[in-house]
This record gives structure tokens, sequence and C-alpha cells, in this order.
């Protein structure tokens, strides 16, 4: 058996493992009636804010090309996105949204490092805002209540992670680390273009503003949307602890170890509502109307994986040396 194929297996079996014990735990009984309960405005309105994060995922995307002195078409980075999406949730495949959007947005002119360094600053300012969002909301329900064990834990570790991050920053931009690392022999060529990509980023706070702001609305909505399949599952919870909730999950669904995040997610999301002192059942049952959200953004991706000519787009790009 081949190792890719091993791989796959490993996470499938994780993906199934996780997802059986989620539902062995589960009150069938209860849950069926909340399913009947289940407000289908709530969740015609949970989709819609789904469909509109794509457009903000592509604008996310397009102000990091731009950081990155690479332009695209808003129309052609938008079926990007959208085929990407269908890659990650829908095939066994090795290539994953954000390899598929490197893969299309290489420029013609060097360094090509940029596609790889635009998509790496999206994902890192995305999970930064998520983080933010969900740090602050464990600080603000740390100062009005503090008397949950999770958030006990993360204020004070959060406190220290962002102490070291000033550190390493200060040092860095006082000991001018960049220039140091490019003058060091062999080593210095070899992440020559890593340091490029730095310089580049660093070059416009605005447009970097921007991607911050944008970054920030896209995870408000997220933890919107979370909001909304609680209440439909008649379970009203706050913002802020669907933010720590949102942010845990996105923390744990970066480990490798499932399919498209199936089961790690979702048992994220259990955990950590009911750390924080929400009932089971709902919160398993807004984790998995969460994942069948994605069901039907997915198949319309489908349709433009199937359909769309992307070759016919790739002319609408300009590449800025």
């Amino acid at each position: 058996m081949s190792k890719p194929r091993l791989v796959f297996m490993v996470k499938a079996l994780v993906s199934i493992g996780l997802i059986a014990f989620l539902l062995v735990n589960v009150g069938w009984s209860e849950v069926v009636l909340q399913v009947k309960e289940v407000s289908k405005p709530l969740l015609v309105l949970a989709l819609g804010i789904v469909a509109l994060q794509f457009p903000l995922s592509t604008w996310k995307w397009h102000l990091s090309l731009q950081q990155h002195q690479l332009v695209y078409g808003f129309a052609y980075l938008q079926a990007v996105i959208c085929i990407g999406y269908f890659l990650n949730n829908f095939l066994p495949t090795g290539v994953g949204g954000d390899a598929y959007r490197v893969i299309r947005t290489i420029p013609d002119i060097p360094p090509k490092s940029r596609a790889v360094s635009a998509v790496l600053l999206d994902r890192a300012i995305g999970l930064l805002a998520l983080l933010s969002l969900g740090y602050g909301s464990a600080v603000y329900l740390w100062l009005i209540d503090g008397s949950n064990t999770l958030i006990d834990l993360i204020v004070p570790a959060g406190a220290f992670a962002i102490a070291l991050l000033a550190l390493a920053l200060i040092a860095g931009l006082r000991t001018g680390l960049l220039k140091k690392v490019e003058d060091i022999p062999k080593i210095g060529a070899k992440l020559q273009p890593i340091i490029n990509n730095l310089r580049l980023i660093a070059r416009s706070t605005s447009n970097l503003n921007l991607l911050i702001v944008a970054s920030m609305v896209f995870q408000i909505s997220a933890v919107v949307i979370l909001m909304i399949l609680l209440d439909a599952a008649s379970s009203t919870v706050s913002f802020a602890h669907c933010a720590i909730i949102v942010a845990f999950g996105g923390l744990v669904v970066m480990l490798p170890i499932s399919i498209a995040g199936i089961g790690v997610y979702e048992s994220a999301i259990a955990g950590a509502a009911v750390a924080l002192g929400l009932d089971y059942q709902p919160a398993i049952l807004a984790a998995i109307l969460l994942r069948l959200l994605t069901i039907p953004a997915s198949l319309v991706c489908g349709l433009v994986f199937l359909f769309s000519d992307l070759r016919s787009a790739d002319s609408v790009h300009l590449n800025r040396s």
C-alpha cells in the first residue's frame, strides 16, 4: 500500500471514529425533538452568511496578493476560491484548496514564491484575527465572571504568548534581524525568497490594515453563524462564548489528522462548548448543522469546478515585478 493511501485511510478512520464517539454520547430521543424544533429561517440566515463568506474570502486573498505586487481579476479569484473549497470538502485529493490557490496564481514574472507567500499571509492574518477575537472574548468574560476553568487557563496563557511575540518582534526590529540573516553565507541565499516576501508584506501598511479588517469581519461572521445555529438548536449563547468556541475549533482543526477536519472540528466545538458550561446536546447538534451547511456550498462550487473555464480567465490578471 502506498504512503498517500495509508495516510488517507488513517485520516478516514480518525474522522469516522470521532464522529462515532460524538454520536454514541448523544441522547437520540432529545436530538429528534431538537431537530424538529430547529428554526428553518435561522438555518436559511446561516446559509446566507456562509454564501457571503465566499466574496469576503476572495477580497482577503485579493488584498494579500496585492501586498505581493500581484493583481488578478476578482471573478477569477472567486472561481479559484470556490473550486478550492470544493476540493477541500469533497475530494480525497492531495491538492487542497490552498495548494490549488497557489497553483492558479503563480506569476510569470519571478519571484514565483509570491503566490505561496500571499496564501500564507492570508492564512496567518486570518488565524491572528480569530485568536484575537477569541482571546479578547475570554478576557471580557474573565473580567465580568472569571469562574470558568477554561477561561482561567486561556487568559494567562494568552498573555504569556502575546508577551513572547512582542519581545521577539521588538528584538527582530532593533537588531535588524532580516539583514543579519541575509548576510549569512549560504543560509542567506536560501532564505532570500522568504526575506524578499517579508519586505513586500511590510511595504504597505494601508493595504495590510485593510487585510486585517477584512479578516476580522470574516471571523466575526463565523462566530455569528455558530450563534445562529446554537440559537436554532434552542441554546442561546453570547457572542463572547461563541468566539472562544470558534477560536478553539479553528486551532484544533489545523491538526492534519482527519479528512477535511471531519470529526475533529465537531469534537472541538462540542468540547469547548461543554468546557464553557453549555449543554452537550445543542452544541453537537449545532456542530453537525455547521458541517451540513458546507454541503450546498460545496455542491455549487463543484458545478464551478466542472463547468468553468479558468484558462480564459487567466488573461485578466496582471503580474507586476
